[in-house]
This record gives structure tokens, C-alpha cells and sequence, in this order.
């Protein structure tokens, strides 16, 4: 009785998950303490340190200050605009056109 061949599943190459940035990959473009941080995203301060408090974007305490890094605040805002886009996109497409 001939033998049944093996299923044969091909391994697909997926985009590797993304990693958290290293302390130092997150401080290697600066620090900004809170007041720049919000000019720079153009919210006030008060927005900004309620994303803080939550975690939502990194910082830290250095010489009694709070400084967030160039970097973990670039990343926030880039996801916003993809979510934003995201968003308006959904929204074109409920309209009736």
C-alpha cells in the first residue's frame, strides 16, 4: 500500500514584531523638558503631562526636571498620524459619494 505524502505547509517569512528602543536608542536624538515638548507637538503643557502621567510617552526626572526624549515623542506623534489617517480614511468611506 503506497504511503500517503506529508502535508507540506510553507513557512511564510512575516515582518518581525517591532521591539521597544533601548534607553539609549530613546535618549541618542536629545531630550526636551515639558514646555518644548508641548510647543513642538502643539499641544499645551497640561495635554502633555496627562499623556505622561499615563505612560503614553516616555520621560524621566533628571536634576529635579522632566525631560522626554526627541525620539519617544517623534514615535507618538507618528502613530497619531497613522491612526488619524486611518480614521479619516474609515470615515470617507461611510460617506455617500
Amino acid at each position: 500500500m503506497p504511503r500517503k505524502p506529508h502535508a507540506y505547509t510553507p513557512i511564510t517569512q512575516s515582518e518581525p514584531e517591532p521591539t521597544e528602543p533601548t534607553p539609549a536608542e530613546l535618549v541618542a536624538d536629545g531630550v526636551m523638558d515639558v514646555k518644548s515638548a508641548a510647543k513642538f507637538c502643539g499641544h499645551g503643557t497640561t495635554w502633555l503631562k496627562e499623556q505622561l502621567r499615563s505612560g503614553v510617552i516616555a520621560s524621566f526626572l533628571t536634576g529635579g526636571r522632566r525631560v522626554i526624549p526627541r525620539k519617544a515623542l517623534i514615535d507618538f506623534l507618528a502613530a497619531e498620524m497613522v491612526r488619524a489617517q486611518a480614521e479619516e480614511q474609515h470615515a470617507r468611506r461611510g460617506r455617500p459619494g
